[in-house]
């Protein structure tokens, strides 16, 4: 679960609007309007290995994270997973199976590092080695390990990319970095800012794959905004979750559609001026959050 979370968080501060998409909906009805797919989870019907290749065939781009698949629904290992995701061996050590965010988890000691592309990510919690098909590239290692960490398989039209370790743990764990011992003091309540760079790199490398731009890009960053269509344009809800609040913020919004008129709840009419299919627009101070209503150009 931690490591859904973390994925949820990085998603999110990409401006990407991630869903939680249960075993029931990995069919090819459900599916067929997501362009990614994030697998975490040792325990997986193994009968979802070919709905996910089908999937993937056509176009789509999966995550897998450390262990994930390794089990069936009654934890019977099982290999049908390795194969997708281009592994020919995996063995995994699961040392910390329970941690809470503020308790246990930026306690954690790391077990390697794995060079990515935007920095380095920890291995924490699952002590995993791989190695790949002959059909599979390897694009990071494990710095003392020495062994393939990143790999990613081209599958039909999609690709697949299968990382050996938990980056929505380690994009929360650097975030809390240094440790404190919660105490109900003021610390208790800090905001974390400092995420993983490393595991931030992955899901842009994966999201990039996949041909995903971000509906909302935040400057500075940090910002939870979701854009929810209406008949007449759209509402955009913002929580700010930046360390200090109070900032100038400058929202740029895909739409597809050109904006005339944005509305804040906070601070009325803010000016929109167009660049390269975006709305960009400023937010002269925001507090804790916001609602814009953004109405279509007549």
């Amino acid at each position: 679960h931690m490591d859904r979370l973390g994925l949820w968080t990085a998603l999110t501060f990409l401006g990407a609007s991630p869903d939680l998409v249960m075993e029931e909906d990995i069919t090819a009805k459900g599916l067929k309007d997501y362009k990614v797919l994030v697998v975490v989870g040792d325990c997986l019907p193994p009968s979802l290995a070919a709905a996910v290749e089908a999937w993937v065939r056509k176009g789509g781009v999966v995550l897998a994270t450390a262990n994930a698949g390794r089990y069936d629904a009654y934890r019977t290992p099982t290999p049908v997973f390795e194969k997708l995701f281009g592994l020919q061996t995996r063995h995994s050590e699961e040392r910390t199976s329970f941690f809470r965010p503020r308790q246990e988890l930026p306690f954690l000691q790391p077990f390697d590092q794995i060079g990515c592309p935007g920095g380095t990510m920890p291995q924490l919690a699952t002590l995993e080695r791989i190695e790949p098909l002959k059909d599979a590239t390897v694009l990071a290692r494990c710095k003392n390990g020495k062994g393939a960490a990143i790999v990613e398989r081209s599958l039909g039209k999609g690709h697949v990319f299968y990382v050996a370790a938990l980056p929505g743990v380690a994009y929360l764990w650097s975030a809390l970095q240094p440790p404190a011992v919660p105490d109900r003091g003021p610390g208790t309540h800090s905001i974390p800012t400092e995420f993983n760079s490393g595991a931030r790199a992955l899901l842009q490398l994966v999201l990039k794959a996949a041909h995903v731009q971000p509906s909302i890009e935040a400057t500075p960053a940090l910002v939870d905004a979701r854009l929810l269509k209406t008949s007449g344009g759209y509402i955009l809800p913002i929580a700010n979750y930046q360390d200090k609040v109070g900032q100038k913020v400058t929202l740029r919004i895909r739409t597809g559609e050109k904006i005339g008129k944005v509305t804040s709840a906070y601070h009325g009419d803010l000016p929109v001026k167009h660049d390269k299919g975006c709305a960009v627009l400023t937010i002269p101070s925001l507090g804790y959050g916001d609602v814009l209503r953004l109405e279509l150009a007549k």
